[in-house]
């Protein structure tokens, strides 16, 4: 994440529903945006990070999670850091975040349904980004890197043979990844197809909204 503005105070890191294994969010602090923002600013602002929505368009936190059923909890915490440190903005947190439950249920709903609908609930990856959500639906995924490194030769075929093996068509491009070993290993699959994905999309439902539009 570009934090264009220093912080100001030292950051506050919640750990949704107090679990050791879930990650981290660590919420950063910048000059105080929150004292400035629109009494009504929308709650589905651009929400690559749920702090956004909760506050203001200045990104407060760093959440590399995708999972549905954890967003309620994450935004909970986020929600009552901020008016811990905010106080005087406590109605415009708690009415945000109370817009953004009422949003997230409405995304979950649209994507359970389209969830349902697929007949192939698998893919490749070069890099895990969907572990949080896609464990909520059963789907299988094969990534590429091994051990944060590009594939071995050895590795590649196994890839190929995995892939094969469940049928995989989508195979998702990062641009924060090297393509190449993707290239090599959607030339030996059938009927594969090659689309990106951004872990670093803003807005996280239309990001999986559009890996599920993916998957066949």
């Amino acid at each position: 994440m570009d934090m264009k503005q220093p912080m100001m105070k030292s950051p506050i890191t919640a750990m949704p529903g107090g679990s050791s294994e879930r990650p981290r969010l660590t919420v950063l602090f910048p000059p105080p945006a929150a004292e400035t923002l629109p009494e009504k600013a929308p709650a589905t602002r651009k929400i690559r990070h749920m702090v956004m929505m909760l506050s203001s368009p200045t990104p407060l936190a760093m959440m590399e999670i995708f999972s549905l059923k954890l967003m309620p909890t994450a935004a909970l915490e986020i929600k009552n850091k901020l008016v811990q440190a905010y106080p005087d903005k406590k109605d415009v947190f708690e009415k945000n975040y109370n817009a953004f439950l009422e949003e997230l249920a409405k995304e979950k709903e649209n994507l359970d349904k389209k969830m349902a609908s697929k007949t192939k609930k698998a893919y490749m990856i070069y890099h895990p980004a969907l572990n949080y959500f896609i464990k909520d639906y059963n789907v299988e995924e094969v990534s590429v890197e091994y051990e944060g490194k590009e594939p071995t030769a050895q590795q590649i075929k196994e890839i190929i043979d995995e892939a094969k093996e469940h049928s995989i068509t989508t195979i998702l491009v990062q641009p924060q990844f090297p393509k190449q070993s993707i290239e090599i290993i959607a030339k030996e699959i059938p009927n594969a197809k090659i689309v990106e994905f951004n872990v670093d999309k803003e807005n996280v439902f239309e990001n999986l909204k559009q890996f599920v539009d993916y998957l066949d």
